[in-house]
């Protein structure tokens, strides 16, 4: 009985631990140097018009298939991720069915979907992290 309770009170321990009191992270080393790294939103950037004109930021969602907004399906012209580490892909219909066209990344390649024949057809889109590129 006294070693059980011994080891709740380890265990009980070692789970409460205080949440950090800043956004700040300090760089690897465990040395900030007065650098620091800030959280940001992964998104996935959704553009009404050819090269990112008028546009929404999405959360990525990483892993969940997201259906266009009311007012977006089938009006998309241009799509591009705000992260270097994730991609997307876009689909004809919702849910992630119908054609699959992509992966999307952060660069401008898909500034223009007329050039792919996926203007004004994305439905949905699933982001994941990149494994290479």
């Amino acid at each position: 009985m006294l070693i059980q309770s011994i080891l709740l009170g380890l265990v009980a321990a070692s789970t409460a631990v205080a949440a950090p009191s800043s956004p700040r992270t300090p760089a690897a080393g465990g040395d900030d140097n007065g650098i620091t790294l800030e959280a940001r939103d992964l998104l996935f950037k959704v553009c009404r018009h050819a090269d990112f004109k008028d546009c929404l930021d999405y959360p990525a969602n990483l892993g969940s298939c997201i259906n266009a907004p009311n007012g977006w399906n089938d009006a998309i012209s241009s799509v591009k991720t705000t992260d270097p580490f994730i991609y997307c892909f876009i689909y004809r219909d919702s849910n992630c069915s119908g054609d699959r066209g992509g992966p999307v990344y952060d660069d401008d390649r898909h500034r223009n979907l007329e050039d792919f024949a996926w203007n004004d057809v994305i439905s949905s889109w699933r982001c994941s992290f990149t494994y290479e590129r």
